[in-house]
């Protein structure tokens, strides 16, 4: 994922909003006894963050070593402490099964193709908790670039913009709940910027 380290090299941080939802999300997890919570794609570390200081055993990893470096000094700056490392989250995840109460990715795991998507899923069901919590967002719709180039049926990789060159998918609701038939989705809903978002128990 060249395109995103160029973009913490050039830019910093980005994407310093957190999504409105984890408010809501952590009081759940806190109801449900969630303790130990894994960040995917942290990318420069908002959720990671807003988690530890939250009170949460946060985990993040991303594949761009400047995301994850920006990521540990606003941690170091702030006095607190997690574990975030550098990886490619589509290679098999660097954690024990059953590791994480709950797993969290905001416009992530779309990055790729529909093979390698399904292959992150099931990953992050084995690293999960049986009774594990996932709340995560992906597009609805294309809506990346003026020039693209299709590379499978909802796959495009954007010819221009930030994100040129890294292959995208766009979900239907369907496809969501056949990808996750191992969750019981609670709840999924079109976010303010036109992704799907949701929320699902893994089930035992």
């Amino acid at each position: 994922m060249e395109g995103w380290e160029e973009v913490y090299k050039k830019e910093g941080k980005v994407f310093e909003e957190t999504h409105p939802a984890m408010s809501w999300l952590m009081l759940l997890f806190r109801e449900r006894g969630v303790k130990r919570v894994l960040d995917l794609g942290s990318g420069s570390g908002r959720h990671t963050v807003l988690l530890v200081e939250n009170k949460f055993e946060a985990h993040g990893i991303d594949v761009s070593p400047t995301g994850v470096k920006i990521t540990k000094q606003t941690l170091m700056e702030k006095r607190l402490k997690a574990d975030v490392r550098v990886a490619d989250i589509y290679d098999r995840l660097p954690y024990p099964d059953g590791f994480f109460d709950a797993i969290i990715s905001i416009q992530t795991i779309h990055h790729n193709t529909t093979e390698k998507i399904k292959r992150l899923i099931g990953e992050m069901e084995r690293i999960l908790s049986g009774g594990g919590y996932i709340f995560i967002t992906v597009p609805s719709k294309m809506n990346q670039a003026d020039e693209f180039r299709l590379i499978e049926e909802r796959t495009y990789v954007p010819l221009d913009g930030r994100e040129r060159d890294l292959p995208h998918h766009f979900f239907t609701k369907e496809e969501i709940l056949k990808l996750f038939s191992n969750f019981e989705i609670e709840e999924i809903y079109v976010d303010q910027i036109e992704h799907y978002a949701f929320r699902g128990i893994k089930k035992n």
